[in-house]
Parts: C-alpha cells; sequence; structure tokens
C-alpha cells in the first residue's frame, strides 16, 4: 500500500520546548538535511525568541552524530 506525504517529504523532525510544550514540525525530503534544519531552527530560536537551546536528546537515529554536527554544537 501506497502511503502518501507531504510535497515529497518523508521525514519529520520536531522540536519541543518543554517548559510549555510548544512544539516545531519540519518535513524533510532526506535525512541529509537534519543539520540545515537545526541550523536555521537555532539561528531562530536566538535571534527572533530570544531563547537559548540548552540540551539535545535524540533517538539515536544517527542524523545527530555527523562530524559537522558535533564541531557546530561544540
Amino acid at each position: 500500500m501506497v502511503i502518501p506525504y507531504a510535497n515529497r517529504k518523508k521525514y519529520m523532525m520536531t522540536f519541543i520546548y518543554d517548559y510549555n510544550k510548544m512544539c516545531w514540525v519540519y518535513l524533510l525530503k532526506n535525512k541529509y538535511n537534519v543539520f540545515k534544519t537545526f541550523k536555521n531552527f537555532h539561528a531562530w530560536i536566538e535571534n527572533y525568541a530570544q531563547s537559548h537551546i540548552v540540551s539535545i536528546r535524540i533517538d539515536n537515529g544517527k542524523e545527530y552524530t555527523s562530524n559537522k554536527f558535533e564541531k557546530y554544537l561544540c
């Protein structure tokens, strides 16, 4: 059975603010866009929302373990 997906995007990436449970959902065509999407979200949080990311929780899907991602977080 073929399952339709939104605008050819098969993956989704969510960010949840634990304090008030606010959630942002990004639809991705492939997992290679995770780093770029995170950088854009991080910039938005820092500049527009006047907040900071304190911790990241992952599901061990290896999307967040690239060398570029680790260098960016350090």
